[in-house]
């Protein structure tokens, strides 16, 4: 019920985190790259399109979360960890 509970908090982790980044270095790809993400966006657009896809709890309380990127980032998974205090902290990118 935590993970289901805390996953708006664990998006805005992800915004704050790499909102920028994908605004600043990967929008500009977008134009002339087939199947590149939709150019900048603002934080409430770059939320609505990053997809949960996994979650996974470990027994001393600390996960880590997983996100489709919505092809904003080359397809790339959006990783993010909960501390066993259930703190997110590090999203970053993946694969």
């Amino acid at each position: 019920s935590w993970a289901l509970g805390a996953e708006t908090r664990c998006r805005q982790q992800i915004a704050a985190d790499l909102l920028d980044c994908y605004n600043d270095v990967c929008a500009d790809l977008g134009s002339d790259n087939a199947g590149a993400g939709p150019g900048p966006v603002t934080r409430d657009e770059f939320i609505a399109l990053i997809r949960p896809s996994a979650v996974r709890l470990h027994t001393d309380g600390s996960g880590m979360w997983y996100y489709d990127d919505a092809n904003l980032f080359a397809g790339h998974c959006i990783e993010v960890w909960a501390s066993k205090d259930r703190q997110f902290s590090g999203a970053h990118l993946a694969g």
